[in-house]
């Protein structure tokens, strides 16, 4: 394993040696022959490191879904104490009486702060998976043993890292019982928990759910103008993915006025990429959003900030999609893939509406490999509803080349795709598109 924990760590634990002992009588001799002194072995770690090199395993063997490698190295380390329910899985592949052990609260409680450092190491070299599996090992434990004092440390980053790892209704979970545990005193920290929980929510598609906690989080009077502006471009956001645009519009409209007043670049930009997104997404072409776009472009190049201006060019080629002017969409939206310069969730939804114009144009070759590209990123952050975008995109693209079996099954693929992602506004557009394409003459920019 990679990770390595300070020697003087080591030590620090072992005055709380885990002693190991056998529920029946055995022999030193352990299977397979091989002779193993386990009266020798001071801890677990050094037992089951003993017993598994005698029997010419690898910590692969004693491996499940729900113990990783990076933890059985642990154990063996002496960094991680296992519960019993882990002892009785490597007793069973040792083909060995149950283990039992005896271990203090203290030595426990250093070892769900090891896990907890371990897994902020794996968040901090780019790990997210490994992180997930550290961090969740730890809230196990942290639960088991009522370690609230951990939770402010680690909850956070192990909601985000289970978002990143396609683990969004376990973000939401863990979310949701740490905020009832989170002692007093960790405002912050239990600010924080709603926040990334509703991220959560929002990733999975509950948007009800999400405004809730980030109206809980508005409303706390400690709560600063820039956690406000954030809080009500969420709820925004989700009212806008429900198609409740007058409530989006609306709390826009709010985050606009602190953000001006505060004369915050950052979130000013923001609120205006996002205010121009809701009259696309209600209205489509309407040229008052050119002012939201025009003042976000000026802010993102003050900023040099690239992701800002990636969305304010990508709105922009919307709406010239929306008004019939494929060529300049094209170019526009084309050009804000390559800003943007990543394959991300962002990056699908402008590929997704430049494979609209690519099909609206005929260009079939180049919608094939933008489409390829959503599949792609859908399947790297298990985005149920990128996908399912890239179908509606194959429906809408043998629709126009003739394939009516072929649309039909996309169809389907789509629709499944939305409610599996509980996604009721894309789908109930979808049957609208879909209805659209049943017409002797589909509409220009269908």
């Amino acid at each position: 394993m990679e990770n390595s924990v300070l020697k003087k760590t080591v030590k620090s634990l072992s005055s709380g040696k885990h002693l190991l002992s056998l529920t029946h009588n055995v022999s030193n001799r352990v299977s397979r022959g091989v002779e193993v002194d386990i009266a020798t072995m001071q801890t677990v770690g050094d037992a089951i490191r003993a017993i598994r090199l005698g029997q010419g395993l690898e910590q692969e063997d004693l491996a499940t879904d729900g113990i990783p490698v990076q933890v059985i190295d642990l154990i063996e380390k002496n960094l991680c104490w296992p519960p019993q329910e882990w002892l009785n899985h490597f007793a069973q592949v040792f083909g060995l009486p149950v283990f039992s052990s005896q271990t203090s609260n203290q030595s426990m409680y250093h070892a769900a702060q090891l896990l907890c450092d371990e897994g902020l190491k794996c968040n901090e070299r780019g790990d997210q998976p490994n992180a997930a599996d550290m961090l969740m090992k730890a809230y196990d434990m942290i639960m088991a043993y009522q370690f609230y004092d951990l939770l402010p440390q680690s909850v956070p980053t192990l909601l985000q890292v289970l978002s990143l790892s396609g683990r969004g209704e376990d973000a939401v979970r863990v979310g949701m019982h740490a905020v009832t545990c989170m002692p007093p005193g960790f405002c912050q920290a239990r600010r924080d928990v709603l926040i990334r929980t509703g991220a959560a929510m929002m990733g999975i598609n509950d948007f009800a759910r999400a405004i809730d906690l980030f109206d809980e989080v508005l409303n706390e009077p400690t709560t600063d103008s820039v956690t406000a502006i954030k809080m009500l471009l969420n709820s925004g956001t989700c009212y806008m993915n429900m198609g409740e645009f007058e409530q989006a519009r609306h709390l826009y409209g709010q985050a606009l006025e602190i953000a001006d007043e505060l004369q915050e670049p950052f979130w000013l930009a923001w609120t205006y990429i996002n205010l121009a997104a809701v009259e696309l997404e209600q209205y489509q072409a309407v040229p008052a959003i050119l002012p939201y776009l025009d003042r976000a472009e000026q802010l993102a190049i003050e900023m040099d900030n690239v992701a800002v201006y990636a969305a304010a060019v990508h709105d922009r080629g919307a709406y010239y999609l929306y008004a019939g002017k494929l060529g300049l969409a094209q170019r526009l939206i084309e050009n804000a893939v390559e800003y943007l310069g990543e394959e991300s969730a962002s990056a699908a939804y402008i590929l997704d509406d430049l494979a609209h114009v690519y099909i609206l144009r005929g260009f079939w070759r180049k919608a094939d490999e933008t489409i390829a590209r959503m599949m792609k990123i859908a399947d790297e952050i298990h985005a149920v509803r990128v996908r399912a975008l890239a179908h509606r995109r194959q429906m809408q693209k043998s629709a126009r080349m003739g394939k009516h079996d072929d649309a039909e099954k996309y169809f389907l693929q789509a629709m499944d795709g939305f409610l599996q992602a509980r996604h009721a506004f894309d789908a109930r557009r979808t049957l609208e598109l879909w209805q659209k394409l049943q017409r002797p003459c589909a509409a220009f920019g269908e």
